[in-house]
């Protein structure tokens, strides 16, 4: 069963992690700021990252911290009852979509905008080989106590082979 608070109670714990690859990636960051305003957490702004140069980034922050299959799981129903998008089918404020897998320890990154013109263009493919389980693809329904939320898992391969500005750091 999942819960959504939860969720975000897994990402939290797993900030310095999250901050730890970001300097890694980026040792010219100035500042990490953990957003705290809720109307741009919902347009996928977890994270603002502040460089030496002025230039700034937002950074949309997940975590998969059980068992994994070898996919990057994109929401496309975020309740099933009611039928709202998930994050995959917004635009998000986003540049940039971190991915952590705790299991292996590794975070994958991914250029939002990329990532997003990828899945408008596949999607409808994605999610069919997600239902018949063709090529490394699945179809995800996670539980959660009134409804389920809805992913497909893509191939890591497929996400990274297509975006440009994209990559896997180990922990």
């Amino acid at each position: 069963m999942n819960y959504y608070g939860e969720s975000v109670q897994i990402e939290k714990d797993n900030s310095h992690l999250f901050n730890k690859i970001y300097m890694k990636l980026r040792p010219d960051i100035k500042t990490i700021e953990t957003n705290k305003d809720k109307r741009t957490q919902l347009l996928g702004v977890d994270k603002i990252l502040y460089l030496d140069n002025g230039c700034t980034y937002y950074i949309q922050e997940k975590c998969r911290p059980y068992k994994w299959y070898d996919d990057i799981l994109l929401e496309y129903i975020s309740n099933d009852r009611t039928m709202s998008p998930g994050w995959m089918e917004k635009d998000q404020l986003c540049n940039y979509l971190f991915y952590l897998v705790k299991y292996i320890s590794q975070v994958y990154w991914f250029k939002w905008l990329p990532l997003k013109q990828l899945w408008d263009t596949n999607r409808d493919k994605w999610i069919s080989y997600g239902e018949q389980r063709l090529y490394g693809f699945s179809r995800i329904s996670a539980p959660n106590p009134d409804y389920n939320t809805i992913s497909v898992g893509v191939p890591p391969d497929i996400l990274l082979n297509n975006i440009p500005k994209s990559g896997v750091v180990d922990i």
